[in-house]
């Protein structure tokens, strides 16, 4: 079944690139978004638990000559969001491959991966990894700002490195290890998410604009004009997307520093354009709305 309908895609002239990405502040989107340039304009579609819940519901399913599934390591691991994706979400293509962002390392991200993805009958032919900016605000600080610069920089250069490998359908396995560790961790971090979230906090400096819950990609907030927003602890994926994006620093979680710095990608910040002109009420639509 899936030997014939790759030959389908090859014969009928199906897109040749598409890219899933799953991202909260930034870095897999402008890992997605570089591929698409350097691949030609190739679609990017950003990875959602709603996204995920209609394909359970409708059977979605993504078909291209070659598939770039882009997102972070969480804890040493996958995002909680990317096992129901790998269970759900059907990806037709002669050619898969899977870049996972991090900041220290990657643990046992890869490894969870190809053990979900062949559990699904998902067969991935390259495994890669690019390292990135560590911005998990709850326990680790920024660097500074000339080695955020650098880092970026070399972001951009494995993206590159990367795009070049997969264009030339580069087969890549998964580095022998000992994943154990990583994959205890990543573990607890699934299993306690939801208590995490019980520290979420968005003080009185909140002024009610909307903006973290129209950018949470896992649509947590909820947002009724005038009110702060209110978090579903269940749906949250800790992704960190609204205590970065917040321009009044409102949103925190309990115990971390007031004087942590935040962060976005820059090509995300670019895409999203002046967060205070947002903050301030304007309604007006950018591409990373979208993102």
């Amino acid at each position: 079944m899936q030997q014939e309908t790759t030959k389908e895609i090859l014969n009928n002239g199906v897109q040749r690139n598409l890219i899933l990405y799953f991202s909260g502040t930034g870095n897999c989107y402008s890992i997605a978004k570089r591929l698409a340039e350097i691949s030609g304009g190739a679609k990017t579609v950003r990875i959602t638990p709603q996204l995920v819940e209609e394909a359970e519901k409708g059977g979605k399913s993504f078909a291209a000559q070659k598939v770039i599934i882009v997102f972070p390591a969480y804890a040493y691991g996958m995002p909680p969001v990317m096992y129901g994706f790998f269970k759900r979400v059907a990806i037709i293509s002669p050619y898969i491959a899977v870049i996972v962002s991090h900041g220290t390392k990657y643990g046992a991200a890869l490894s969870q991966t190809k053990r979900q993805a062949r559990k699904c009958g998902t067969d991935i032919k390259g495994y890669f990894d690019i390292k990135s900016v560590e911005n998990f605000a709850p326990i680790f600080g920024l660097p500074s700002d000339a080695e955020i610069k650098i880092q970026t920089e070399e972001q951009y250069n494995q993206t590159e490195i990367i795009a070049e490998k997969i264009k030339e359908n580069t087969l890549n396995k998964v580095k022998r290890g000992f994943y154990l560790p990583y994959g205890f961790v990543s573990g607890i971090f699934r299993l306690f998410r939801p208590l995490l979230n019980c520290s979420f906090i968005i003080s009185d400096k909140c002024v009610k604009c909307g903006l973290c819950a129209k950018k949470c990609p896992a649509a947590a907030l909820v947002f009724t004009s005038g009110e702060k927003p209110k978090l579903k602890r269940r749906k949250c994926q800790c992704c960190q997307g609204c205590i970065n994006v917040c321009p009044k620093q409102a949103i925190t979680f309990a115990g971390m520093r007031k004087s942590r710095r935040r962060y976005l990608h820059p090509d995300f910040q670019q895409a999203a354009g002046s967060l205070s002109d947002k903050s301030n009420g304007s309604d007006t639509e950018t591409e990373a709305d979208n993102s």
